[in-house]
């Protein structure tokens, strides 16, 4: 539990927000978010990380902070409502427009029971694509 609660606030100190050409772009880890989907239940997002030479590890790193970001960012709407968040990693924006997810992606599981409120500790696998 201490080191998620650290990781949250580190990452939280790393979330920004860019501009770019005018329009804003949105970014988490310094990573474009290509889409960002919320459905009830369900919250999907997809991050072009601009390359396909990431380590596991690297990826699973990768998705663990953009989770985080995306949980705060929604947690007070989310509320007890168990939800599923998926995170799709690309490595360019012709794959996401594609629809092929080429580095992997990760799925969790967030108030997976009253007494495990928020990102489940169980539920996070990266699943590597390729």
């Amino acid at each position: 539990m201490k080191k998620l609660a650290f990781l949250l606030l580190l990452l939280v100190s790393v979330f920004t927000l860019a501009a770019c050409a005018g329009e804003e772009k949105l970014t988490i880890l310094g990573l474009d978010v290509l889409e960002e989907t919320v459905y009830y239940g369900e919250i999907t997002v997809g991050i072009d990380l601009a390359s396909s030479e990431y380590t596991e590890a690297e990826l699973l790193e990768i998705a663990n902070g953009v989770a985080t970001q995306i949980y705060l960012k929604y947690a007070e709407s989310i509320g007890q409502t168990k939800t599923t968040l998926r995170v799709n990693l690309y490595d360019s924006v012709t794959s996401f427009e594609a629809e092929t997810i080429t580095n992997g992606y990760v799925i969790y599981q967030i108030n997976e029971s009253p007494t495990q409120p928020g990102i489940g500790s169980k539920t996070v696998e990266l699943i590597v694509i390729g």
